[in-house]
């Protein structure tokens, strides 16, 4: 078994000594010319890996000691201070080959490679015409076929489709199925919208609040109205034929969530703003922060500041001794 693994970042005396002292014969035994020769030209071989060591002092020691170096380039623990901007890395025939401008800046290399990528790509599933390739919503995995429970109602008209669901609590479908069969069949800014894992807040990421706005509750009846094939509103009216939640997307693409609740004879409404980014498939939701606290605001004024006027009775207080 080697020991150079043990003492890979070793200096170069401690672990000579420590072979001597496992191999107490390498000092004395002598090596045949052609074991020499054949153990250089192993080490010389092309089209392998570098060794990460000096095999041999000769007329080749400034190539050897280059090839040497490449090893680093591969374990940071090597170089002094683990410190990237010490590693030696080597640029290799295959890479040379495609170096043909002398100080090219690296956003131009990383630009030629993803337009390269993207030329390879046509080249090779359309013929080189960009105008086959297919457009998408956003790319991410097709909607599967699901089941609604059969005692949800369900109306389909051209743009239009209507759900009605039970007044039995225990009859009301999942969560999760609920919000995709909301979602449609086809990828879309609302499927994105009720099915995305969470919201960018600023440089913070959130659970997707708007999922459970959209619970199932008894009595409720759900419109999706359509603009072609994709949505354009969705409406939720409670069992009290009251507008308790709705949500569109606006022609600038932003989308537009209300949440309304009743306060007295009025009604206010807390309002989310969202940006739709399809090209950014595992966070394609970001809050609108601009207005969203004057938003906030406004729900609060509406609700305790507007409505002073509607007398307060019948208010018992208890203790809970919490």
């Amino acid at each position: 078994m080697s020991i150079v693994p043990e003492f890979q970042h070793a200096p170069p005396t401690e672990l000579a000594q420590s072979f001597t002292d496992r191999y107490p014969t390498a000092q004395s035994e002598l090596l045949h010319s052609e074991d020499v020769q054949f153990f250089i030209s192993i080490c010389k071989r092309r089209g392998q890996k570098p060794v990460p060591f000096i095999f041999v002092l000769d007329s080749d020691f400034s190539a050897t000691f280059s090839k040497d170096s490449t090893w680093q380039s591969e374990d940071l623990d090597a170089v002094p201070g683990r410190d990237p901007q010490r590693v030696v890395i080597q640029q290799g025939p295959v890479s040379a080959h495609y170096s043909t401008i002398v100080n090219e800046p690296v956003k131009d290399i990383l630009d030629g490679i993803y337009h390269g990528h993207i030329a390879a790509l046509l080249s090779r599933y359309y013929n080189g015409d960009a105008a086959s390739v297919p457009v998408v919503e956003y790319i991410g995995a097709q909607p599967g076929v699901v089941v609604l429970p059969a005692n949800v109602s369900v109306l389909m008209a051209d743009l239009k489709r209507t759900y009605k669901l039970p007044s039995v609590q225990d009859q009301l479908p999942e969560l999760d199925v609920w919000l995709d069969v909301l979602a449609g069949p086809t990828n879309s800014w609302l499927r994105t919208l009720l099915t995305a894992p969470v919201i960018v807040d600023g440089s913070s990421y959130v659970d997707n609040y708007v999922q459970r706005s959209l619970r199932p509750r008894s009595g409720q009846t759900v419109t999706v109205c359509m603009d072609g094939n994709l949505p354009q509103l969705l409406e939720v009216v409670d069992i009290c034929s009251f507008t308790a939640l709705k949500i569109e997307r606006h022609s600038n693409g932003d989308i537009e969530v209300n949440i309304y609740h009743s306060v007295g004879p009025d009604t206010t409404s807390l309002c989310f703003m969202f940006a739709y980014h399809p090209q950014q498939p595992l966070t394609p939701i970001h809050l609108i922060s601009d207005g969203h606290a004057a938003r906030m605001r406004k729900l609060y004024v509406d609700t305790w500041i507007n409505n002073t006027d509607i007398p307060i009775t019948n208010v018992e207080v208890v203790s809970t001794n919490c």
